[in-house]
């Protein structure tokens, strides 16, 4: 291609309007570029821009047209380079702290579709399973308390446990645990302040209560009296955030929706947590229990393999048929022979597992509790798993408002397609994305086994990638169609802003 000289006027008109404040509209490179460049360097870059774009650009038989085209493109290139600086020097923002306690009163913000929020503003929280630690507590105190300072440590702050357990399966283990039982209440009162003392909120369940109370008076009065005791020890401000009418009760003595509403209003009447489930299901039909008075939809995600188990926890969260928006999950998979009822137990006790689970739960609008063995049985230390600590640990990397982004799939042929910084190649990968409106986005790649992956970038991506197993965080960057190499035996989470 022959080499065709741009007008001196015009290269003239925009050295003027770069550098030349009297030019009308001109003068704009102070403001713009500054440093790392000089007048003189910024001279000659303009100029090699011009040049080059007048030879590939805009139409030819309009000159002024082709201009202004060139123009803008500098424009927009300079800005680019602006920014780019300015993100190199903006100091990076203090560390979350890991397991902050909540402060006040916990809330759902915009109904669930904004994430969780205390009076310290929009964060990420996470909940322990703890089943039979009120049981256990009336029995044994001093070992009750060892666990709660261990859960407390390991930066959980939210509790889930039992108030009722009824029958011969528990009286075989823990022990049985229900208000007929002499102490019960003052169990109760004493387990709270223990909690209130570090800081700690009760997820508060009540097992087998529909089916130790069949009928809706007992089940009320009961319910009544949880809440008043429970808003005597501290309510929403210190103690409670959350509360269900029976752990699994369709299956645990009342699977009527309406019956367990009835239980559960009377509880909300006399305390009114912003966390309120009728009771849990499973992720392939969250709307069973979601009616009145809920708040949220509470499920057990099924302990499938680690693959099939994440992308139905990611899937349950996009789900726009959903009656609530943000999604409890009280009882995931977990390490330990009480919780692990899979083909593969061994997966739920790898710290990648583990924190790729908790991480596809704190990008979507779901409160998310590590389970564990000692989470339903308590004969044995919680930190006995190395995974207690691993969610809290993540959950502090990331933004606190990360729960307000859109979720979407990875896939071809849909809306979001476009909108992805990866895609998935193959069926045994997944690249599920959240992005916020100004441009940030996290995306977690996971597979079925070890591998190597390349991966193709539909959009530029800057930020880093995360480990979720060692935490380990390096900066990567790159560029709208590259072929992205990734090697990972489990899972990494991409977390930036897309590239412009």
């Amino acid at each position: 291609m022959a080499y065709n000289a741009p007008p001196q006027d015009l290269l003239l008109d925009v050295w003027n309007w770069l550098f030349d404040p009297n030019y009308p509209d001109g003068g704009i490179y102070p403001h713009f570029l500054n440093e790392p460049f000089t007048a003189e360097a910024a001279v000659v870059w303009v100029a090699g821009v011009y040049v080059e774009l007048w030879q590939t650009t805009g139409p030819e038989d309009d000159p002024r047209a082709k201009h202004q085209h060139i123009k803008e493109e500098i424009f927009r290139r300079i800005e680019a380079i602006k920014r780019a600086r300015d993100d190199a020097n903006r100091p990076a923002p203090p560390p979350t702290p890991v397991g902050l306690p909540i402060r006040g009163v916990l809330r759902l913000v915009d109904e669930g579709r904004g994430g969780l929020a205390d009076d310290l503003g929009r964060r990420i929280f996470t909940g322990c399973h703890a089943g039979d630690l009120l049981s256990r507590f009336y029995r044994y105190p001093d070992a009750v308390r060892g666990h709660l300072d261990t859960i407390s440590a390991a930066g959980c702050q939210i509790v889930r446990t039992w108030t009722i357990l009824d029958g011969p399966w528990w009286a075989a283990r823990t022990g049985e645990m229900h208000p007929e039982m002499p102490g019960y209440w003052q169990a109760v009162h004493f387990f709270s302040r223990e909690l209130v003392t570090r800081g700690l909120r009760w997820l508060v369940s009540q097992g087998d209560a529909m089916r130790h109370y069949p009928g809706d008076g007992p089940r009320r009065f009961f319910m009544r009296n949880l809440g008043l005791t429970l808003a005597e020890e501290g309510g929403i401000e210190r103690l409670v955030v959350g509360v269900d009418a029976g752990n699994e009760a369709w299956q645990n003595g009342e699977a009527d929706p309406a019956r367990l509403a009835l239980a559960l209003s009377a509880f909300l009447e006399v305390l009114p947590v912003p966390i309120a489930s009728l009771t849990s299901w499973d992720e392939e039909d969250l709307n069973r229990y979601a009616r009145s008075p809920s708040t949220v939809i509470d499920y057990h995600l099924q302990r499938n393999p680690f693959r099939h188990a994440i992308e139905r926890a990611f899937t349950a969260s996009y789900w726009d048929g959903k009656d609530k928006p943000f999604l409890v999950s009280s009882e995931p998979p977990g390490g330990g022979p009480h919780v692990s009822a899979t083909n593969h137990p061994e997966e739920w006790l790898d710290l990648e597992v583990m924190g790729a689970l908790a991480l596809v739960h704190y990008l979507t609008k779901q409160l998310y509790t590590y389970m564990s063995s000692p989470g339903v049985i308590s004969d044995e230390p919680f930190d006995r798993y190395p995974a207690l600590a691993q969610g809290p640990k993540l959950a502090a990397m990331l933004p606190v408002d990360i729960q307000s982004w859109r979720a979407f799939h990875g896939g071809e042929g849909r809306a979001s397609s476009p909108e992805r910084i990866l895609a998935v190649s193959g069926d045994h990968v997944r690249c599920d994305h959240v992005k916020a409106p100004d441009g940030r986005i996290a995306c977690l790649v996971y597979v079925d086994e070890p591998c190597h992956l390349d991966l193709l970038a539909i959009n530029g991506f800057d930020g880093d990638v995360i480990h979720p197993g060692t935490l380990e965080r390096v900066p990567f960057s790159f560029t709208q169609g590259q072929r992205v190499a990734v090697d990972l035996r489990r899972a990494r989470l991409f977390l930036g802003h897309v590239r412009s």
